[in-house]
């Protein structure tokens, strides 16, 4: 049986994974508003590379919420 410290411990890591994951999502929003922009001012290049940074911060935050499903 799992004690109330373990379990409350538990919880937490749980929570702090979710936090991360949305801190990544909110991140690559940013990032892909920055990308439009880049687009729109005619700096395509840029905006590629940008593109390739939101999918990975996508990848980690979908990590991210997978560990903290495993736990809980």
């Amino acid at each position: 049986m799992i004690t109330r410290r373990l379990r409350f411990a538990l919880w937490r890591h749980h929570r702090s994974l979710r936090r991360q994951a949305l801190a990544q999502e909110r991140a690559a929003g940013h990032l892909i508003g920055l990308a439009d922009t880049l687009v729109a001012v005619g700096r395509p290049e840029p905006a590629q590379r940008l593109v390739r940074i939101v999918l990975r911060f996508g990848v980690k935050a979908i990590c991210l919420i997978a560990q903290a499903e495993a736990v809980n």
